[in-house]
């Protein structure tokens, strides 16, 4: 066919140039929608990592030369003596540090352990690190029981896991577990003892990281002679009556556990806060320096070297992980800001000063503080 006019060309250039710019776009859709799934992904794998690794890290070199140096320091021979340094003692404060004269030959100690809160190695640095006139004596051969701590009166001072096992359970909620001590020390002693209960916490969500941990290693069923799979942290967190969720509160809380279901989840946590506040003395397993003071102030008993801060082993969690492990452990969370304050303010008050609640732009001043004062 041969065009005599422009006008005559037109429908089939017109024709020609849709069918080319339909082509094009659509090799240019095609491209584009493949590059912002590659972008996304990019990106989605970058902010994973990033906030992850921002809030759950995990340092295995660190964590191994610690737990190195913890076991060195543990099995060497101590040289036990009383050279005790009462610079940090005020025992005129009486509204935050709830404190009496504790003497081993007339009182006992009696540690309350929640799992997973680094109970097991505060309670070896009990038998271990304190400078003692009269050392507790242990059996490497156990593994709970195997240390038992005498005065001079041939008189058991310190009750825990590490010297006694588990004589009221394993592990029992604080009212059980205060009435049975009770009477354990009244049997053993033959004599009445003042008793200064004390206890050990840890983040929550690190604290249930770990019992989940714990629980992984549990595959053999001994009943039926099989193996089963370990849990996943999903499969963890789905559990809705898991004894991990909010385990610090419900441990602390001085009520009946038969009971607790029927009760406000306020009540429960008031109960504990209140349990907290009438211990002679709570650690927090992050705060080792801090913990180490309060002890030390608080029984007139020193630390022969500072205690080791560890490096919890962290791992990284998925945010939808860990805003559902939160949100689960809501009542554990509050106590633990809860505990945070009132254990700064007792270690400023150690000092002398009137310490603010818990912030961190504070700690370099309370830092100054203990470094002013050794």
């Amino acid at each position: 066919m041969i065009y005599t006019d422009i006008t005559d060309m037109w429908p089939k250039l017109t024709d020609s140039y849709a069918a080319r710019a339909s082509s094009t776009a659509k090799i240019s859709s095609f491209l584009t929608f493949w590059m912002l799934i590659y972008i996304g992904a990019i990106l989605g794998i970058v902010t994973y990592f990033k906030y992850s690794s921002s809030r759950r890290t995990y340092n295995e070199q660190t964590v191994r030369t610690n737990e190195e140096t913890l076991r060195d320091y543990l099995n060497n021979e101590i040289t036990w003596h009383n050279d005790m340094d009462t610079s940090l003692i005020q025992h005129d404060i009486k509204e935050i540090n709830k404190q009496g004269s504790f003497n081993i030959n007339e009182d006992a100690l009696i540690f309350f352990h929640i799992p997973k809160t680094g109970g097991t190695i505060f309670g070896w640095n009990l038998v271990k690190s304190l400078q003692l006139i009269i050392p507790c004596e242990c059996d490497v051969q156990k593994e709970w029981g195997c240390c038992k701590c005498k005065n001079k009166n041939g008189e058991n001072w310190m009750f825990s896991p590490v010297t006694h096992a588990w004589p009221c359970g394993v592990h029992p909620q604080w009212l059980d577990h205060a009435s049975c001590m009770k009477d354990i020390v009244k049997k053993e002693t033959g004599v009445p003892k003042t008793l200064y209960h004390i206890t050990m916490l840890r983040d929550p969500i690190d604290r249930y990281i770990s019992e989940w941990r714990m629980q992984r290693m549990c595959t053999h069923d001994w009943l039926n002679g099989t193996t089963v799979d370990p849990i996943t942290l999903d499969e963890f967190i789905r559990c809705p009556d898991s004894s991990a969720i909010n385990r610090q509160t419900r441990m602390l809380a001085d009520i009946d556990q038969s009971l607790v279901k029927e009760m406000d989840d306020a009540y429960i946590l008031e109960r504990a806060k209140d349990t907290l506040n009438k211990m002679a003395f709570f650690g927090i397993l992050e705060y080792q320096l801090y913990t180490q003071i309060l002890f030390e102030n608080t029984f007139r008993i020193k630390f022969k070297h500072s205690l080791v801060q560890l490096d919890a082993y962290q791992m990284n969690l998925l945010p939808q992980q860990e805003d559902e492990i939160i949100k689960q452990n809501s009542l554990d969370i509050e106590l633990y800001q809860y505990a945070k304050d009132l254990m700064f303010r007792k270690v400023f008050a150690s000092f002398g000063v009137e310490g603010p609640l818990y912030k961190d732009e504070d700690l370099d001043h309370l830092k100054m503080l203990i470094h002013n004062k050794k």
